[in-house]
């Protein structure tokens, strides 16, 4: 069978890996996808698309220069994608309201916004009640941030997917990488469990959930790698549209879609690879998202679902340089993984970051080492 060869060969076609690889397609590198089941399926689906705001890039918190580059990013990235498909990817910006326990920890969040030159603004229980819907608990306070956005997933996915294959990329589904060597002189090769060959000048890994079985870490049992946390989700259909703002308590959430459908969300269950939902919890956000926004009662259930969240005991995701085991490549192979409830909504800055390293650009923010040391393991 003839092999293949391009400049990059990403492996994994969620939300990180094909904004790499589109952005990267835009630079005019020759750019092979490769996914183990379909294109934009696992948790870049799954989740609910929210996008919190950000503005400081020098920030001490890796998160929120993160948060910050992408949010920055987001306007001229959901133009560019829509122009370039024609697809409606349901970015806006219509604000979120965050409810705290007094004296909760969460409020250092708000704080934070605060401090970065986000636009937060402290809501009355009247607020909460008639502008919003919300009925919180009496010892809750609110806040409004105006700013905090929202993406359809489904549709973002559909239009980074058109929008690579309408740049000329190349995407292989169904397709399993079985082995692989890697050397600083010659670059990349791999053959995937079909036999096919492919080469290229530099491996992507935007693996998600999946990546842990990639990697050969030291003996640091302190650092749990990439592990899978399971997010399980509630779409309800209301008959007649009465939420237009995201609501978030805690690591919980509300999000209307602005054409009936709301989003409740989502649990964080340690339990392997297990995609199944549990009736009980989804009865549980279900009760939720009704106490809190009591016109969802009349709301109908209509699906659930689960994802696997990539953590990778940081709230920062892994964006550097790794080495082969064995063979100490060098700027080979560039690990994009560990996103964890973050890959949707710090896509554009992955994206870039990724395109400024594999270009050898100076990047527009800093990250932390990975540490302990990665390297690369053969498939298994």
């Amino acid at each position: 069978m003839k092999g293949l060869s391009c400049d990059i060969v990403v492996l994994g076609a969620g939300v990180v890996g094909l904004s790499i690889a589109l952005e990267l397609r835009r630079q005019g590198l020759g750019v092979i996808v490769l996914e183990k089941s379909l294109p934009g399926q696992e948790a870049s689906w799954a989740g609910a698309g929210m996008l919190p705001p950000g503005y400081r890039l020098d920030h001490f918190s890796s998160e929120a220069r993160l948060r910050a580059m992408s949010h920055q990013l987001w306007n001229s990235w959901a133009d560019q994608l829509s122009s370039e498909t024609g697809i409606d990817i349901g970015y806006r910006r219509q604000g979120a309201v965050g409810l705290i326990p007094s004296g909760d920890s969460q409020r250092q969040l708000f704080d934070d916004y605060a401090q970065e030159g986000v636009i937060v603004e402290q809501l009355s229980k009247e607020d909460l009640r008639h502008r919003f819907g919300c009925q919180s608990s009496t010892e809750e306070t609110g806040f409004f941030i105006p700013e905090f956005g929202q993406v359809r997933n489904p549709r973002y996915l559909r239009a980074l997917q058109t929008a690579f294959l309408y740049a000329g990329g190349m995407i292989k589904s169904q397709t399993t990488v079985a082995q692989w060597n890697i050397s600083t002189s010659e670059g990349i090769r791999l053959t995937t469990t079909n036999g096919e060959e492919i080469c290229s000048d530099k491996l992507i890994l935007a693996t998600g959930a999946w990546t842990q079985h990639l990697l050969q870490r030291s003996s640091d049992v302190t650092n749990p790698g990439i592990r899978p946390i399971r997010g399980q989700i509630a779409l309800l259909k209301e008959s007649i549209p009465t939420l237009s703002t995201i609501i978030e308590r805690g690591k919980q959430y509300v999000v209307p879609r602005g054409d009936g459908y709301v989003l409740i969300g989502s649990t964080e269950d340690d339990c392997g690879f297990d995609l199944s939902t549990q009736q009980e919890s989804i009865q549980q956000l279900v009760e939720f998202g009704t106490r809190l926004v009591p016109s969802l009662r009349n709301a109908q259930l209509e699906r659930s679902w689960a994802g696997l969240r990539p953590w990778n005991g940081s709230t920062t995701p892994w964006i550097d340089w790794i080495s082969e085991a064995g063979c100490g490549a060098h700027e080979r192979v560039l690990i994009a993984a560990g996103h964890f409830r973050h890959g949707l909504q710090m896509s554009p800055a992955t994206a870039q970051l990724a395109r400024q390293l594999i270009l050898r650009q100076p990047t527009a923010i800093s990250l932390p080492p990975i540490t302990p040391e990665l390297t690369l393991a053969q498939p298994s």
